[in-house]
C-alpha cells in the first residue's frame, strides 16, 4: 500500500519510509485535543515517542527530533 510519499510504504498500521536516507518505521494518530507519534529508526538505534493533549503541539518537537536523528 502506498504511504505518505512515493518512497514510503504502509502496512499493518505502520509506515516505512526513508527520511534523508534514514529508514523510519512508525505510526501516528489523533483526535481533537490529542496527538501521538511513534518513529523508530532501526539503523540508528533511536525511537521517538511524542504524546500531547494539545492540537498541533506535536509538530515542532517532532521536526526537531527527526532533524537531530536524520540530519
Amino acid at each position: 500500500m502506498q504511504g505518505l510519499n512515493k518512497d514510503s510504504k504502509y502496512a499493518y498500521g505502520f509506515s516505512d519510509e526513508l527520511r534523508n536516507g534514514v529508514r523510519v518505521v512508525g505510526h501516528n494518530g489523533g483526535i481533537p485535543g490529542y496527538w501521538s507519534e511513534l518513529d523508530m529508526f532501526p539503523t540508528k538505534g533511536y525511537t521517538i515517542v511524542i504524546l500531547t493533549n494539545q492540537d498541533l503541539a506535536l509538530f515542532e518537537p517532532l521536526r526537531k527530533a527527526r532533524t537531530l536523528i536524520t540530519g
